[in-house]
């Protein structure tokens, strides 16, 4: 599996990917100050993109809420070959909080993250 840690940034939540999302699935869970990614897809042709996003809001609940956005963009590959990838993201800049972790439209985890500033 590859493992790649990544710092989450605020920035539009439809940055670079826009609405693409190919078919993937995504598990989820949180070890320390890092949101981890278990995906498996199709592919092995072609590279294919991955990008979480936040728009920097927290909710006015308690605890707050924040809502990321994962895409998955195959770059138009259709081989089959099954892909296991783990993606790490640090949260350490973030506060405590319920993470919603959303697949375009669909909510797919509910995550609380205790650690932080």
């Amino acid at each position: 599996l590859t493992f790649e840690v990544t710092k989450l940034h605020q920035f539009d939540p439809y940055a670079s990917l826009g609405l693409v999302v190919d078919p993937i699935n995504v598990g989820a869970g949180i070890e320390g100050t890092h949101l981890i990614l278990d995906l498996n897809y199709h592919g092995g042709h072609k590279e294919h993109f991955f990008e979480l996003t936040w728009d920097g809001i927290y909710s006015d609940t308690s605890p707050p809420e924040i809502n990321l956005m994962f895409r998955h963009n195959a770059d138009g590959d259709t081989c089959k070959a099954e892909i296991n990838k783990k993606l790490a993201y640090t949260l350490s800049d973030l506060k405590p909080c319920i993470i919603n972790l959303y697949l375009a439209d669909e909510h797919i985890h509910a995550l609380e993250y205790k650690i932080g500033s």
